[in-house]
């Protein structure tokens, strides 16, 4: 059965949108009556089937409009508008449409996407979200779909006029050449990359070009020749960009020694991308099953917070692999250097992310035990706030972790001192997070009451103007990960009502991305369309409909992943 937008806007109508009332004359009410039965027909069926009666209900609405142009209903309709039938239904065009489009699942909102990435301003963001749906495509294995794609990406590319944009441009659609493994086609982006940055006569012009270069001789495989580009490179933050790039593509050819050394030559103008480059390649040590290797490359870091973190990746990584000897070692390593951390909150979260590990890797008694000097590095930590905070970390990661009788305890725990906050405006912000990480642990009936006790302490603010939109979608994403599809239209619309009443455009868009998110993941595919239809800014509808697509690819491999 397909899931009602109709249905969806009939909770929305009733939460004070607008519509025009069923009122016509007897031939006119005939049709629309017709046009429900055909739509609410549409709605016990499946497939093919489904569709001939949406259908069916959108030719009878196109004959009201025809036949009587001059009725309110057939100006409603024509200007896109709803209207309201006699099973309560509300229709429209568009809304039938969206539905269509449901029942048609991935393919049609992958051409939605397309549609909507030729909107985008600038061509350079043209470029940008086709290469996402060819990434989509690929995914999906529709590799001819991609093909045209790319010829799309292709004609924007060739259009554009010779510049950095332009090198940009060329950098992604390398990587979309090889995302779908067609290689061949690299060896002429990388002579139009080369020709455009021969042009550039500023030095810093001059690095940015030839980082991009880089970026494209990795794809092409040509890692060598990177480390060559590389060396042009005078400004140091594009020099650590291509090294980068460059240790990536060793790690994932398996020159796991010279990643290192080139890691070795990464300037510290950004730490935290040397060591996100310094963890893949202790990562793929561990796996490769260089062990010692891995264990000196960790030890080399003398930030404690980081050497925690990789002992645990190579812990979880020889866990996986057999090893258990090195994971135990690997966890004593990363407790030893979390114990070290000398701030309380930032000491209890790396404690936190080990434990989770470690319950990961099936170290149960281990784990409890990190669990609780997590919980004994929270006690020292004397702000309130901070306090709660790495509580409902703690209860989070129990209840990840499988421990919700703890987590239940620490949640308690961090409700305590939530609600001990004698400044008002300090105790909604402190509930707010409440609700957020309980609906985040599947506790969205605690959350909803946290919910109506935030409420109660805004309305005693007469300064406050509360819209728990980030509240009710973290419930609604609860309500989804259960199953209960009523749930979520219903909180849905809460939500859309508040989205409604904010003016601030990117607030609102953003609210309707999350929302038509969710309603994706409940599987309310027809109700997420009509939510992304509301939106009006290009780049929120092409995020939020490349969104949509993934979860509908993560569905369809969680029915079938053998496939």
């Amino acid at each position: 059965m397909i899931n009602f937008a109709g249905k969806f806007l009939r909770v929305l109508v009733l939460s004070a949108v607008l519509i025009v009332p069923f009122s016509a004359v007897a031939d006119e009410a005939d049709l629309l009556e017709k046009a429900a039965t055909a739509y609410t027909r549409a709605g016990a069926l499946d497939g093919n089937d489904a569709k001939e009666k949406l259908s069916e209900a959108r030719q009878v609405l196109k004959e009201l409009i025809e036949t009587y142009p001059d009725s309110v209903s057939a100006k409603t309709l024509t200007e896109g508008g709803e209207v309201e039938v006699t099973d309560g239904n509300i229709l429209s065009l568009d809304i039938i449409q969206q539905d269509l489009c449901a029942i048609d699942g991935f393919d049609c909102v992958i051409r939605m996407a397309i549609d909507e990435s030729h909107k985008l301003e600038g061509d350079l963001n043209k470029v940008r979200g086709l290469v996402v749906v060819v990434e989509l495509q690929e995914k999906a294995g529709q590799l001819d779909s991609a093909a045209e794609t790319l010829e799309d990406i292709e004609g924007i590319v060739g259009a554009m006029p010779v510049g950095m944009s332009k090198l940009e441009a060329l950098d992604y659609t390398a990587k979309a050449y090889a995302l779908v493994g067609q290689k061949e086609a690299l060896n002429r982006i990388l002579d139009d990359a080369t020709e455009i940055q021969g042009r550039m006569s500023d030095g810093i012009e001059q690095s940015a070009a030839l980082n991009y270069i880089v970026s494209i001789q990795v794809e092409a495989g040509q890692l060598d020749e990177a480390l060559s580009t590389s060396e042009r490179i005078s400004n140091s933050r594009f020099k650590l960009y291509a090294l980068y790039s460059i240790e990536k593509g060793l790690v994932e050819a398996g020159r796991l020694s010279d990643a290192f050394s080139v890691v070795a030559q990464m300037p510290d103008d950004l730490e935290p991308l040397k060591y996100d480059a310094l963890m893949r390649v202790v990562k793929a040590q561990a796996e490769a099953g260089q062990v010692a290797e891995a264990f000196s490359t960790a030890e080399t870091i003398s930030d404690d917070a980081v050497k925690s973190y990789v002992f645990t990746v190579i812990a979880l990584a020889q866990a996986e692999a057999g090893g258990n000897d090195a994971a135990d070692a690997a966890f004593s390593s990363a407790e030893k250097a979390a114990e070290a951390i000398p701030d309380g909150k930032d000491k209890s979260s790396m404690l936190v992310v080990i434990a989770k590990a470690q319950a990961e890797a099936g170290r149960e008694d281990v784990a409890d035990a990190t669990f609780a000097a997590a919980a004994q590095s929270i006690d020292t930590i004397e702000y309130d706030g901070s306090r709660l905070s790495s509580l409902l970390e703690l209860a989070t990661a129990q209840s990840e972790a499988g421990r919700e009788n703890a987590a239940d305890a620490t949640f308690a725990a961090a409700a305590v001192i939530a609600r001990s906050f004698e400044d008002g405006d300090a105790k909604l912000l402190e509930l707010s997070d409440l609700v957020i990480d309980l609906a985040r642990a599947g506790r969205e009936k605690a959350a909803t009451e946290a919910l109506a006790e935030a409420e109660k302490v805004a309305q005693g603010l007469p300064h406050a103007d509360f819209k728990p939109y980030s509240e009710l979608v973290a419930i609604a994403a609860a309500q989804a990960e259960k199953g209960q599809k009523e749930a979520v239209s219903t909180t849905s619309s809460s939500v859309i009502a508040i989205a409604k009443s904010i003016a601030d455009d990117s607030t609102r868009n953003g609210i309707l991305l999350d929302v038509a998110a969710v309603q994706a993941k409940a599987g309310l595919l027809g109700e997420a369309l009509f939510t992304v239809q509301m939106m009006d800014i290009d780049e929120a509808k092409f995020h939020a409909l490349s969104s949509i697509a993934e979860t509908l690819l993560e569905q369809q491999q969680e029915v079938s992943p053998g496939e």
